[in-house]
């Protein structure tokens, strides 16, 4: 039967060469494929024809032809009506093109190893969790919208129909690639292998295939651009390595975060910030189910209308009902104007009232937000248990003597940080406790260390005109008036303002002393300019 079909196939060709002119159309290489180039090598001849008709006779492999091409009339089928076609355009009955020719598109090929991209299909596991497929989904989306070429997404693997552009997901952490970190290699086999992270690897991996193999740039939100070139090629041999250095990235201003936050990297969890890291396609995020800081106000809001109410019951509807009203309110609403003095100065942190209204809170949240479709350890880490933004701590005789024996006001924050980790491990293992070094709390405590789970968010309260990393260049008083230098006198019981305000060496040995009772720190940088927050801050 091969004889025969062999013998059918030098007829046929003899006949088509005695028919047909030799070349009917050819390219200057600026198209992401040209459909009847069945070859690729940017002309339609009777080589293509020749490789057709062997590809449906089975004489070659799908991976030895352009599928995209040989599907020559775009009907989803490869057979003997492309031939019909095809060997039309050889006759110059019909015409073809290639898909960029009008300058649709801004790259005219992309290819890998000098073989089109045309050429291979993304490959996922049969398992991919769906940020791998929300990665996979947009990697097919911006190569068709950079050159045209709209790529096949399986999780079936044919080493004979295709090249791979492959996700695998990093399940051992033979990498040691984490929660976010990637390898990219181009085989000597012209296969692309993404090892990812175990969270975020895959989304991550992607955008740097995008912005540093094929020239994307994600600036803000619905800001984005491609770089023109007549041929991108991603060479055999090339690598690339990532793991995150800063484990929460985080921007809370106005217009820098949005839902396109993936693209910038910023994985943090914030109601007023890129809370849509949450969602299980961006991988979950890192931070809080609540608030960035200064939830104090809303949880001891809670917890007082249960106890007005007489509502003890923490899983029945009412309780939910007061967690709804009080909870997510801001200062224009009613029901925050009923509480507002909670906000103007800090809770006894020594008072068991204090942590009963903070657990009630926790309880309640953490209970909306897994029946909302939110997973603890994934879509968030931590639960706030931070104070308010105000001074005005707390000077019960309870609460003056921690600050005395541990030498800040910092004392109260981290105990009772450390005994709400303790509790709320029952309900919701896995989840941490997550609080802010603020305000007149700044300096760490002598004695007492949060917990390992509980994290410390040290808020930068010096110099915004100089970078960290060379405190000498800013030494002198002043550096923040909104937040002096201020500590706690134990003889005269009370804060005191030290004779300098804060500057970014005093800050910066704060942070270090921190860093020093506990290795789960993060950092809030104020990195702008409050009167006018257009103007740059020389601080990078």
């Amino acid at each position: 039967m091969k004889i025969v079909i062999s013998l059918l196939l030098s007829v046929l060709m003899l006949i088509s060469a005695v028919s047909f002119a030799s070349a009917a159309s050819s390219s200057d290489g600026n198209h992401g494929f040209l459909p009847c180039d069945v070859n690729d090598d940017g002309s339609v001849s009777m080589k293509d024809l020749l490789n057709l008709r062997r590809f449906i006779a089975g004489a070659v492999t799908a991976k030895e032809i352009v599928v995209l091409a040989a599907d020559s009339d775009s009907d989803g089928n490869i057979d003997l009506k492309d031939v019909l076609f095809l060997r039309k355009v050889l006759s110059g009955e019909e015409n073809v093109a290639g898909n960029n020719e009008d300058g649709a598109f801004r790259i005219g090929v992309i290819t890998v190893g000098g073989k089109n991209i045309s050429r291979y299909s993304i490959l996922i596991p049969g398992d991919a969790d769906e940020c791998v497929r929300y990665s996979a989904d947009l990697l097919k989306e911006y190569i068709a919208n950079s050159c045209g070429v709209s790529l096949n997404i399986t999780n079936v693997r044919n080493e004979d129909e295709s090249y791979y552009i492959e996700y695998r997901k990093d399940a051992n952490d033979e990498y040691n690639l984490g929660d976010e970190g990637y390898d990219i290699c181009v085989g000597d086999d012209v296969n692309v292998v993404l090892t990812c992270g175990a969270k975020r690897g895959a989304l991550y991996a992607t955008y740097y295939f995008l912005e540093k193999l094929i020239g994307w740039r994600f600036l803000n939100g619905d800001t984005e651009y491609l770089y023109e070139k007549d041929n991108v090629d991603i060479p055999i041999g090339y690598t690339a390595h990532e793991v995150p250095a800063f484990s929460y990235r985080g921007v809370n201003m106005i217009g820098s975060t949005s839902d396109d936050f993936a693209a910038l990297r910023l994985n943090a969890v914030d109601s007023e910030g890129s809370r849509s890291a949450a969602a299980a396609q961006y991988g979950g995020g890192v931070g809080n189910l609540y608030l960035h800081g200064h939830s104090y106000e809303y949880q001891m809001s809670v917890g007082m209308m249960l106890e007005e109410q007489k509502i003890t019951d923490l899983d029945s509807p009412e309780a939910m009902e007061i967690f709804s009203a009080y909870a997510y309110n801001n200062p224009v609403s009613d029901k925050y104007r009923e509480t507002k003095e909670l906000a103007t100065t800090q809770p006894c942190l020594t008072s068991d009232v204090t942590f009963e209204r903070i657990m009630a809170f926790n309880y309640l949240l953490y209970k909306k937000s897994t029946g909302g479709g939110k997973y603890p350890g994934v879509s968030f880490t931590m639960i706030s248990c931070s104070p308010n933004d105000t001074e005005r701590f707390c000077f019960c005789e309870k609460c003056k003597e921690v600050y005395s024996k541990e030498g800040s006001l910092a004392g109260t924050v981290i105990r009772m940080s450390n005994r709400v980790a303790e509790a709320q491990r029952e309900f919701c293992p896995g989840v941490g406790v997550y609080t802010i070094a603020y305000w007149d709390a700044r300096k760490p405590p002598v004695y007492t260390a949060p917990e390992e789970d509980v994290c410390i968010c040290f808020c930068i309260s010096g110099c915004n005109n100089h970078t960290y990393d060379h405190p000498e260049e800013c030494t002198q008083s002043g550096g923040n008036p909104r937040y002096p230098y201020k500590v706690w006198d134990d003889e005269k019981q009370q804060v005191v303002r030290a004779g300098v305000n804060i500057s970014n060496d005093v800050d910066l040995e704060f942070y270090k002393g921190w860093t020093e009772l506990t290795d789960n720190t993060m950092v809030w940088y104020y990195s702008t300019n409050f009167i006018y927050s257009m103007a740059p801050s020389p601080n990078i």
